[in-house]
């Protein structure tokens, strides 16, 4: 079982968790770590890709609880999604996977898929893990987790390879290194051109960092969470956008 110290039960009543590593949740417990991975990755990056492509690759940084891989499978099959949706993750934290067999997730998730079954393939003592499946409305999807540091992973993949990028790192201040111009630049390289990444992060700073890698970005405000940031390289047109200039 969990302790209660390393579970949280996050606003929107689902749970997230405390990472003693980096000293931070995995998610923003006052706007809800279900509702977070939603309205500030799921519902912009959907959005914008209408009508969806036949096969999908997401980038999914990283892995942590599962949230956004677990969430985006879940809401492909409730919006009967047919095709291929691949997503690629990376995850330094080895031991999560046993930890998570006993984690509280949403009902959305536990509906759709079989947790715990994708937690022991995803957990096998291999570097690269993949769990696959196909479902009766057409619908396949892969997931590919890399044990081990986030930078490394990024070099495995060709230019213009991601539809979707999730760049969901522990806060700049705990996990500086996957926040940098430099690592801007590598997410900008791996995007495709009609691509979207969203980031829950509004800082100044690393906004600023993303336009100097060459990435248009842009303030996303929902309402049902605080506000986060979207990156291209073309125009967004989505509602609710606000672009932000180069300082």
């Amino acid at each position: 079982m969990l302790s209660e110290k390393w579970q949280r039960e996050s606003s929107d009543g689902s749970w997230s968790a405390y990472n003693e590593t980096f000293s931070e949740c995995y998610h923003s417990l006052k706007d809800g770590a279900l509702s977070e991975t939603i309205y500030k990755h799921i519902t912009p990056a959907f959005e914008h890709w209408q009508p969806l492509p036949s096969q999908i690759h997401i980038l999914d940084i990283c892995f942590g609880l599962g949230y956004n891989t677990f969430a985006t499978i879940a809401f492909c099959i409730q919006h009967h999604f047919k095709g291929l949706l691949k997503i690629y993750t990376p995850e330094i934290d080895k031991k999560i996977f046993t930890k998570l067999l006993d984690f509280t997730y949403p009902e959305m998730f536990r509906e759709s898929l079989n947790i715990c079954q994708i937690l022991e393939t995803l957990g096998q003592d291999s570097r690269i893990t993949r769990y696959d499946e196909c479902l009766s409305h057409n619908m396949e999807f892969c997931i590919e987790l890399y044990k081990g540091d986030a930078l490394e992973y990024l070099q495995y993949f060709e230019s213009d390879f991601f539809h979707i990028i999730y760049q969901d790192a522990f806060s700049p201040t705990k996990n500086p290194t996957l926040w940098s111009e430099e690592y801007f630049y590598k997410l900008f390289s791996l995007l495709k051109p009609q691509g979207i990444l969203t980031t829950y992060s509004q800082s100044s700073p690393i906004r600023q960092n993303a336009i100097k890698a060459g990435f248009l970005v842009y303030d996303y405000q929902n309402p049902y969470v605080r506000g986060g940031s979207l990156m291209s390289k073309q125009t967004l047109n989505l509602v609710g956008l606000k672009a932000i200039t180069a300082k």
